[in-house]
């Protein structure tokens, strides 16, 4: 999600894993555990301003 804030200026937010489930990914060779635990829930916002 993305908005105009003022002139120049643009405000985003976002959520990632919005549900909090568990998960893994496979490991490879190279790792002792068998799966690569993953984030959680994650939320993030940016502020860009162009002049």
């Amino acid at each position: 999600m993305s908005s105009e804030v003022f002139a120049g200026a643009d405000l985003s937010l976002g959520i990632r894993n919005a549900t909090d489930q568990r998960y893994a990914d496979p490991a490879g060779p190279a790792f002792v555990q068998e799966a690569v635990a993953r984030e959680g829930r994650t939320l993030h916002a940016r502020l860009s301003y162009q002049f």
